[in-house]
Formats: structure tokens, sequence, C-alpha cells
């Protein structure tokens, strides 16, 4: 399971079936599952109302690099820095996630 679905569980979302027929007449027919894409706007609707126990703060590292760093009790507990912020953002999720499953 990739990160992003990880993410989606965690939040209680789950994918759409859909079908799709490239060639009209279910003669190419492909199904699967679709995601939501998980971008900031994403981020700040469904996963920051889920961390009301936290404080998020993102820094700029430097100019390259965003800092994500989610605060508990004034100690930081999850962290971490990427050239996307919300790559950022859902690795720091990803630690805050892999934590409650202990």
């Amino acid at each position: 399971m990739g990160q992003d679905e990880k993410i989606l569980e965690w939040l209680g979302i789950k994918g759409e079936p859909y079908v799709h027929d490239t060639y009209g007449e279910f003669g190419g027919r492909v199904t699967g599952t679709k995601y939501p894409v998980i971008d900031l706007n994403f981020l700040f609707k469904y996963a920051v109302p889920k961390l009301d126990d936290y404080t998020i703060h993102r820094y700029g590292y430097n100019r390259s690099e965003h800092y994500v760093g989610i605060f508990q009790g004034g100690t930081i507990n999850y962290s971490a820095h990427d050239k996307d912020p919300v790559e950022a953002f859902k690795q720091a999720l990803i630690k805050i996630i892999k934590e409650e499953r202990k």
C-alpha cells in the first residue's frame, strides 16, 4: 500500500470504482478505483481537522526544501522535508499514522 492509500485509509476515504470504455461499446473496458488527488487543499480540508490536538508548522527549510513540523505539547513529534510542501506534509502524516498503529 502506497503513501497516498495509507493517508486515505487513515482519513476513512475510499476510492470510487470506475469503468472506462476506451473504444466504445465495451471494446476497451478498463476498470479500477479512482482516488482523490492529495494536494494542499485536500490536506487542509480533511487531514488538518483530524489533527486538532497538534500544531502544524511549515518552514522554508531553504529555497529548495520545505519543512513541515507537527507538534504536540510544545515539542516536535513528527517532521519531514521535501522539495514539494505536499510531499513533506504527507511524509509527516505517515509518521503519525505509523505511531497510531503501534
